[in-house]
């Protein structure tokens, strides 16, 4: 009953009002389907349990962000530098780089974290929520791909502070996200899964960062509130895509 009274109340002309004092992790704490989900990789493939779908389209954005990630690790670490992902659900990025860098993924639910490490066991996986997990090292890049909608705008800040303590001199903060595609995506309709305006996350990050890369996915715009363009989803045109998502790179000083 009260993850359906959350639900029903998660809706646009309740959240601003929400944000706008800061209680979004107060007001969600009854209804979190990510931390909840039961990950079964019996069921679904790897892919499809990390939330991207099996199609030519799903293909094109993987391979470029894939690509992206990989550039600017090896752009920016030696090889056998100590990289760490937030967000890393069954470990499909970590498989990417584990050969090359000492590769850590946190994941706040426990199935994923399975997942992972019973099939990747040469790469190191933690269970916990990354705001309040106690790391006793320091990293030479962290990313973070398709996990910063379920941090809330009043946990930005701290998010970003708490990457900038945790990473290396000349360190680097890889994240992708699904971008605002509409006026109302910046007022926050949906606080389970948020739509970020790249303009807030460029501003969070350069508080404590230099931006090196300011870019959509896959083309060379840059988006500021929301993307006036965004791709029409080639499958299903009712549903988004991530084929609208947007990369920035942060490094630290």
């Amino acid at each position: 009953m009260r993850q359906k009274i959350a639900r029903l109340v998660n809706n646009r002309f309740v959240n601003p009002i929400v944000v706008f004092l800061g209680v979004e992790k107060v007001f969600m704490s009854l209804y979190n389907p990510y931390k909840n989900f039961k990950a079964d990789a019996s069921k679904k493939s790897l892919r499809e349990i990390a939330g991207f779908s099996h199609n030519e389209h799903m293909d094109r954005i993987l391979s470029a962000l894939i690509a992206q990630l990989k550039g600017f690790i090896a752009d920016n670490c030696k090889k056998g530098a100590k990289v760490m992902e937030i967000g890393c659900g069954p470990g499909n990025f970590v498989a990417e780089i584990m050969d090359e860098y000492q590769a850590t993924g946190l994941d706040i639910n426990e199935s994923m974290v399975q997942i992972a490490s019973e099939r990747l066991p040469n790469a190191r996986f933690l269970h916990g929520d990354f705001l309040s997990y106690k790391f006793d090292e320091k990293f030479d890049a962290i990313y973070c791909i398709g996990a910063l909608q379920y941090f809330y705008p009043s946990q930005l800040d701290t998010f970003m502070n708490k990457i900038h303590s945790i990473l290396n001199p000349g360190g680097i903060f890889f994240v992708n996200f699904p971008h605002a595609l509409n006026l109302q995506d910046t007022k926050f309709p949906d606080l389970s899964y948020i739509s970020y305006s790249p303009e807030r996350i460029r501003n969070e990050g350069a508080k404590y960062f230099k931006v090196i890369h300011n870019k959509h996915t896959l083309d060379e715009k840059t988006v500021d509130l929301y993307d006036k363009q965004p791709y029409e989803n080639p499958v299903n045109k009712g549903l988004r895509t991530y084929l609208n998502s947007y990369s920035i790179v942060f490094k630290k000083a």
